[in-house]
């Protein structure tokens, strides 16, 4: 993924909850949060 493509990602993570970026790959990012229990990992890929 390009730099748009993470900053993209990133800003939606951001606007649904997701604020922590708590590992950043090639092709993903894995987000947290201080309001949910769980981890999430957006990609501009379909696997």
């Amino acid at each position: 993924m390009n730099t748009l493509e993470r900053v993209l990602i990133e800003k939606a993570g951001r606007e649904n909850g997701w604020e922590n970026v708590i590992e950043s790959h090639d092709h993903a990012l894995i987000v947290a949060s201080a309001r949910h229990l769980a981890q999430a990992t957006l990609s501009s890929e379909n696997t």
